[in-house]
C-alpha cells in the first residue's frame, strides 16, 4: 500500500510539472505575439561620445504591457571612442510611459556628450541637439553639465554613482502629438 502511495504521488508530481511547462511555452508564445501585435513604436536614437566604457539603460517607467502597467529597461554597451557613435532603443508600445529615463552606466565617472536624441512614435519625430540638453532632460544629482563643451558629466556622492537623465514632460507632448 506505501509503494502504490508513493507511485501515485510520483505520478501526480511528474503531470504537474509536464503541466506547467506547457503552461510557461505558451505564456512566451502569448508575450511575443503581445509585443507582435502592437502597432506603435517608439525608437530612441542616440548620437554620442563616451570616454569611458560602461552600459546605457533606457528606463520606461510605468509602461502598459499587456493590460498592466510595468517598469521596462533595455541595456546597451557603450565603447569608449573619440569619434561619434550610434545607439538605438526600440520598444513596442501600447499606450505612453510614465516617463523615459537614460542611466548613464554606473561602473566610472565618465563624460558624455550627446550631439543628438531622436525620438520617433508613428509618424511623429523630436530631435533633441546637445545644446538642449538642459532644456529636455532633468539630471539627477550624479549628473552636471558643462554648458560651453555641451558635455554630460557623471560624479560619485558618498562612493555613489547612478546617473540618470530623464526626458522633460514637453519632450512626451512633442513627441505623442
Amino acid at each position: 500500500m506505501c509503494k502504490s502511495l508513493l507511485n501515485s504521488i510520483f505520478i501526480l508530481f511528474f503531470l504537474s510539472i509536464v503541466s506547467c511547462q506547457d503552461d510557461n511555452k505558451n505564456q512566451q508564445i502569448d508575450s511575443t505575439n503581445a509585443i507582435n501585435n502592437l502597432k506603435h513604436t517608439l525608437s530612441i536614437d542616440i548620437e554620442y561620445i563616451s570616454n569611458k566604457d560602461d552600459v546605457l539603460r533606457m528606463i520606461f517607467n510605468k509602461t502598459l504591457f499587456k493590460e498592466q502597467l510595468i517598469d521596462l529597461t533595455i541595456n546597451k554597451h557603450i565603447i569608449s571612442k573619440s569619434k561619434l557613435q550610434k545607439l538605438s532603443f526600440q520598444m513596442p508600445i501600447k499606450g505612453r510611459p510614465k516617463s523615459i529615463s537614460i542611466g548613464l552606466g554606473n561602473e566610472e565617472e565618465k563624460e558624455i556628450v550627446l550631439k543628438k536624441v531622436k525620438l520617433n512614435f508613428d509618424q511623429n519625430t523630436f530631435v533633441i541637439n546637445q545644446k538642449d540638453i538642459i532644456k529636455y532632460f532633468t539630471l539627477n544629482k550624479y549628473v552636471s553639465f558643462d554648458k560651453t563643451t555641451h558635455t554630460l558629466k557623471t560624479k560619485r556622492i558618498n562612493n555613489l554613482h547612478s546617473p540618470v537623465i530623464t526626458f522633460k514632460p514637453i519632450v512626451k507632448k512633442h513627441t505623442y502629438r
